[in-house]
């Protein structure tokens, strides 16, 4: 019966150790729950954050996305308004050549007539010195054709001025196309 009482207390204590150990086992088993617990608690939190942000960002996004659908539009518009200033000066710059070259032809044609005039002026005095009241009608007329010639002249030079400036614009334009055309693309 000693030896019986002796292994019941040798197995008694056996399980007295198992059981602490067991309950060790246990409250670190509570405590890893109550942690694991806290940690899933905090990464809802964190996911509820998350998803609250990426809704943010989704809304953000989109109006980031039709301001920008918004500028493209504006810019397309002003590259067309461009283009249409843009054939509107060649246009003019077409129009400014053609009245260059008709008043270049002018200008050949009243130098011509000029020529002929003072022919005519220096036969007119050598054979008649009577018709000095006609001769100076001619000076009169020549001295209008120079006046007429010094004006186209000056148109000339106002018209090819007119001309490069409406070359420059169509050339700023063109490179203000490239750029805008670089920066849509």
């Amino acid at each position: 019966m000693r030896q019986e009482l002796q292994a019941l207390r040798d197995q008694h204590r056996s399980l007295l150790g198992t059981a602490k150990g067991q309950e060790e086992l246990a409250r670190q088993a509570a405590s890893e729950a109550k942690l694991r617990a806290e940690e899933l608690r905090l990464l809802r939190t964190e996911t509820e954050q998350l998803r609250g942000n990426n809704l943010e960002m989704k809304r953000k996004t989109q109006v980031e996305l039709e301001s920008l659908q918004e500028q493209l539009r504006v810019r397309k518009e002003k590259q067309y308004q461009l283009l249409e200033k843009a054939q509107s000066a060649e246009d003019a710059k077409r129009k400014a050549d053609d009245a260059v070259g008709a008043l270049e032809d002018r200008i050949k044609a009243m130098a011509a007539k000029i020529v002929e005039l003072e022919t005519e002026l220096q036969v007119e005095s050598r054979s008649k010195a009577a018709q000095e009241d006609a001769n100076k009608q001619l000076i009169t007329e020549e001295g209008n054709v120079r006046q007429q010639a010094m004006l186209l002249t000056k148109r000339l030079e106002t018209a090819e001025g007119e001309r490069l400036r409406l070359e420059a614009e169509a050339r700023d334009a063109g490179e203000q196309l490239r750029e805008m055309a670089q920066r849509v693309f």
